[in-house]
């Protein structure tokens, strides 16, 4: 019932301003923990240690902000009221109708010409706190970030709402935006301050990044795309790009829509593209981004359902 209430409130309010605002709360919270903690003149071990603090107190703050109102209010809330909120706090924590429409306005911006606007579009895809390079080509971006946010908003935060309930949904997406702020590679002096956040995401993303790959080939199998090109791409190259835990799901599309793919990285002294083979490798052209939104969107429809069944089943609901 939650899962499936979240899935159209995401649907319906994906463009409405007030979807951005616990995000923007967060994001305050979160620099305002970077501003008290992290001294870009400390040494390596005292910037590690600073972040794993910062880390682990924000991660601790949300989870009571999350769990003690449901806790207080669970036997004094009608039954209906207490759905339609923990359906709301959920659906903040998925977004793939945002990104869907963010990755369409990047392919119509391409088709008009209009390359400003593209990478403005390609950048809310990252959550709008990431600058492209300059050489880096909106279309191939667009494709790496669906990729990247059909793990990070769609299969995990379901797979910790199923293992934990709505405040593991909660804490991931928290993970997520403190990996996402404190690892930027391409700014040197975060390297050490964000390490714990970037490893704690890779570690809770193990499982996610699998499953995402396997909801892929079944989405590529059922809309007609190349599903065992996912398989092979799936099988042979996952694990070859910068991001490990994201380049599963980045290989799979490729594989499935006979292109391929990567993302523009850097390790603070050099940046360049690093790529996921396809099977069959051409260009990619603006007509490609509607391929990966239908898997993005199948993967979507797979996981909201298998989590219904399995939390449904499990009578927590």
């Amino acid at each position: 019932m939650v899962v499936l209430l979240a899935g159209i409130l995401e649907f319906f309010a994906a463009d409405l301003r007030c979807v951005s605002y616990p995000a923007s709360i967060m994001r305050r919270v979160v620099d305002w923990t970077e501003k008290k903690l992290y001294a870009e003149q400390a040494p390596a071990s005292r910037q590690v240690w600073a972040g794993t603090v910062a880390a682990v107190s924000v991660l601790a703050a949300v989870y009571n902000v999350v769990t003690w109102p449901k806790v207080l209010l669970y036997y004094e809330t009608p039954v209906y009221i207490r759905y339609v909120a923990e359906a709301a706090v959920l659906a903040f924590t998925i977004g793939p109708c945002r990104s869907a429409r963010a990755a369409m306005a990047v392919q119509q911006a391409v088709q008009c010409g209009q390359r400003q606007r593209a990478r403005y579009y390609a950048e809310r895809l990252a959550g709008g706190d990431t600058a492209l390079p300059a050489e880096a080509d909106p279309v191939r971006v667009t494709m790496t970030r669906v990729a990247k946010n059909t793990v990070d908003s769609i299969v995990s935060p379901l797979f910790f709402f199923v293992l934990l309930g709505l405040p593991g949904a909660v804490v991931y997406r928290v993970v997520h935006m403190l990996a996402s702020r404190w690892g930027d590679k391409r700014q040197p002096y975060y390297r050490y301050f964000g390490r714990t956040a970037v490893r704690l995401e890779a570690i809770l993303n193990y499982i996610p990044v699998r499953l995402t790959c396997i909801f892929l080939i079944l989405a590529a199998f059922f809309a007609s795309y190349d599903w065992r090109g996912a398989c092979y791409t799936a099988r042979r190259t996952a694990f070859l790009s910068f991001a490990a835990s994201d380049g599963g799901a980045e290989a799979t599309i490729a594989g499935a829509l006979h292109r391929r793919s990567g993302e523009y990285s850097s390790d603070g002294e050099t940046c360049g593209f690093r790529p996921v083979a396809a099977a069959s490798v051409s260009s990619w052209r603006p007509a490609h981004i509607t391929g990966a939104v239908h898997l993005m969107y199948g993967v979507y429809l797979i996981a909201l359902v298998l989590t219904a069944v399995v939390v449904g089943a499990s009578g927590w609901l």
